[in-house]
């Protein structure tokens, strides 16, 4: 993903979105008019992929089999603990499935504030407003 292609943009600096004329369209939609928009800014971000990786899932896999293991069995299961190779073949497939996932939001960094006027044109604005 090139750095143009990862370009998000937000009117309210929470909701980001990656088409920049639904952006200038919801601010000129909810401002009173041409003066309040003219003093309006775009925050424009990057969006990352969730940082979500195989071995923190790892675990809090293991973790929640060794509860659910104390559940079923009791005290029998108190020291339920995965041997390094265990752990490593989970940590391993919970990786590779993460790769695989397409995940249907991110995260928004390197977030800047530019004038809604960089994005339209004043007379842009002036003629939405007639």
């Amino acid at each position: 993903m090139t750095e143009e292609s990862n370009k998000c943009y937000s009117a309210n600096e929470k909701d980001y979105h990656d088409d920049i004329g639904s952006v200038i369209d919801e601010i000129l939609d909810n401002c009173s008019g041409i003066e309040e928009a003219m003093q309006l800014s775009i925050s424009v971000g990057n969006s990352v992929r969730p940082a979500i990786t195989g071995d923190d899932l790892a675990g809090e896999v293991s973790e929640t089999i060794g509860n659910r293991l104390c559940d079923y069995c009791g005290e029998f299961a108190d020291n339920f603990e995965l041997t390094d190779a265990e752990y490593l073949e989970l940590k391993t497939l919970l990786t590779t499935w993460i790769d695989k996932v397409n995940f249907n939001c991110y995260s928004v960094e390197n977030i800047k504030q530019f004038p809604l006027t960089d994005f339209i044109e004043t007379t842009e604005i002036v003629e939405y407003y007639k």
